[in-house]
C-alpha cells in the first residue's frame, strides 16, 4: 500500500480494520459474546436496550467483524496512539490550524526511523493515517 492510498483513506470501517490489524496487531475478529445493554424508553425510565457487543457495541446479530471504530472515534484512537508509543521511542504530535482544506496534522516517529504525517479533517482519522504510514512496511493488500 503506497503512502498516497493511505493519504486518501476515508473514515470508516475499511481504515478501522487496517488499523486493527496492522498497528493494534488484533487477530480476533469474532464478537467476544453479546451482554445486556442497559438502554431507556422515550420517558426516561430503564428499559430494553438488547444486547451487544462489549468490544465493538454493535447489537447482536451483526455480522460485521468486531473491530474499533478507530477513525471516527477519539478515545479508540488514542488507543492507537498508545500502541505506537508504548515501549519505543517515538513521538506524538498534534497541530491545528485554521485552512479550508484540511486542519489537523498528526506526526509520529524519531530521528531512527522517520517522521510520518498525515493531515485530515478530524483528529482521529489523522491519527489512523499516520499510524498505518509508520508501520506501510508490513501491509501487503
Amino acid at each position: 500500500m503506497t503512502q498516497d492510498e493511505i493519504l486518501k483513506f476515508k473514515a470508516g470501517r475499511d481504515l478501522d480494520l487496517l488499523v486493527a490489524k496492522y498497528v493494534m496487531h488484533q487477530e480476533n475478529f469474532d464478537h467476544p459474546g453479546f451482554h445486556w445493554a442497559e438502554g431507556t424508553t422515550e420517558d426516561g425510565q430503564d428499559g430494553w436496550g438488547g444486547f451487544e457487543c462489549p468490544r465493538c457495541h454493535c447489537s447482536q446479530g451483526n455480522d460485521a467483524e468486531c473491530v474499533l471504530a478507530y477513525s471516527n472515534s477519539i478515545a479508540a484512537a488514542m488507543n492507537v496512539v498508545e500502541k505506537l508509543y508504548a515501549g519505543k521511542t517515538i513521538g506524538f504530535q498534534v497541530l491545528r490550524w485554521p485552512s479550508e482544506f484540511e486542519d489537523w496534522c498528526v506526526e509520529f516517529g524519531n530521528g531512527q526511523y522517520g517522521m510520518y504525517v498525515a493531515t485530515a479533517d478530524t483528529l482521529p482519522l489523522g491519527i489512523c493515517r499516520a499510524a498505518l504510514l509508520a508501520v506501510a512496511h508490513q501491509i501487503r493488500e
